[in-house]
């Protein structure tokens, strides 16, 4: 038979708590402390009295939780490599619409093609001014 019960403390008043058991039961307990909401143990003698209260910490479940994807939001966060694509042949449009849409990933994929564009464009200019002064 069971004698150790978690509680949580309901109603605290003076000297004299009352616990809701993880059975369903209250009990009301005298000459103990707490506050409402505290988490207790609650020891029963082989007559089912309360003979021993205490205070205990809860502790969160040892469970292996692996975060795959994190946001703020609590809905898709778009694509990537939707975004850039879309971008990178439509600029203007593309980047219009990853701002629209408002999704993290799509608005991110959108400006590194913008910057991937910049960057091509002047590695491009560069070339060509580099080439024209060599007479090619």
């Amino acid at each position: 038979m069971k004698n150790k019960y978690q509680a949580k403390v309901i109603k605290a008043e003076n000297n004299e708590i009352t616990i809701l058991l993880e059975n369903g039961q209250t009990e009301v307990v005298d000459n103990f402390t707490a506050k409402v909401g505290d988490d207790v143990y609650a020891y029963y003698d082989k007559n089912q009295k309360i003979v021993f209260v205490e205070k205990y910490e809860a502790k969160a479940q040892d469970t292996k939780v692996y975060v795959t994807h994190s946001s703020e939001k609590e809905y898709d966060e778009g694509s990537f490599w939707g975004g850039f694509f879309l971008t990178f042949f439509f600029p203007v449009v593309g980047l219009i619409i990853a701002l629209i849409i408002d999704k993290g990933e799509t608005r991110r994929g959108a400006v590194s093609a913008i910057v991937t564009q910049v960057v091509a464009i002047l590695i491009l200019f560069l070339v060509v001014l580099f080439f024209g002064f060599i007479g090619f």
